[in-house]
């Protein structure tokens, strides 16, 4: 707790013993007095957002883990939190992120946990996340700043449908290579390992194998692509 006055400490202290006593107003009220004077806290940021998340204010919840996301999902000490977020925001390729940092023995259960999230997600809204998936996988016919929109909204697809979708789009001659890029990115994130058709800039089909991608930031022509589109947006 370096950092931290010896009487915040109790606070936190105290916190922590709320949540475990299920008193989760006290543990949201004591989380945004001390995130006043340490914001970018960790340790707090995860209390506060538990909190919330028993409280069933799910959506609340996922936005102060927001700006950590990278933290709850490759930090052992939060992805378990990370992970019920995710899951209750129906943010299934983040809490597919999750599960590729996962250590041996938690992955087949937290797998089994993400696999039965999707499959009721699938019951309840098999409508929307048809037209979903359709909408990733034609993101090319669509203007640019809607493709910057779909691509945050097709974080909600399972990975079953994601994978579908992605393929349509990579191997579209007239698919935006940046969206592209950016869907690449979210397969290597979720360690996908099977081969897959990509049209990409030399305008040839190339079947590549995801998990033998090196960092794309390493490909001068993605890098360019990126450049482009940042001064596009």
């Amino acid at each position: 707790m370096a950092g931290i006055t010896k009487n915040d400490q109790v606070i936190l202290l105290s916190a922590h013993e709320d949540l475990q006593d299920g008193r989760f107003n006290q543990v949201v009220n004591k989380s945004e007095h001390l995130l006043e004077k340490y914001p970018k806290m960790l340790e707090i940021n995860d209390l506060y957002a538990s909190a919330l998340y028993n409280l069933k204010k799910f959506s609340e919840a996922y936005k102060v883990i927001q700006e950590f996301q990278n933290d709850f999902i490759t930090n052992p000490q939060y992805q378990s939190d990370g992970l019920k977020i995710f899951l209750a925001n129906d943010l299934f390729m983040a809490a597919r992120e999750v599960l590729a940092h996962t250590s041996a023995d938690k992955h087949q259960q937290r797998q089994a946990v993400i696999l039965q999230n999707e499959d009721a997600y699938r019951q309840q809204h098999s409508n929307d996340l048809s037209k979903q998936t359709r909408r990733l996988a034609h993101l090319g016919s669509l203007p640019v700043y809607e493709q910057v929109h779909e691509i945050t909204v097709s974080q909600k697809l399972p990975l079953k449908e994601y994978v579908l979708a992605a393929k349509t789009l990579l191997n579209d001659p007239f698919g935006w290579q940046v969206s592209k890029t950016q869907v690449l990115l979210q397969l290597m994130k979720v360690k996908f390992s099977e081969n897959i058709q990509l049209y990409w800039l030399d305008g040839k089909s190339h079947t590549i194998s995801i998990d033998e991608l090196k960092p794309l930031d390493e490909y001068q022509s993605f890098v360019a692509v990126l450049k482009k589109s940042n001064r596009a947006i």
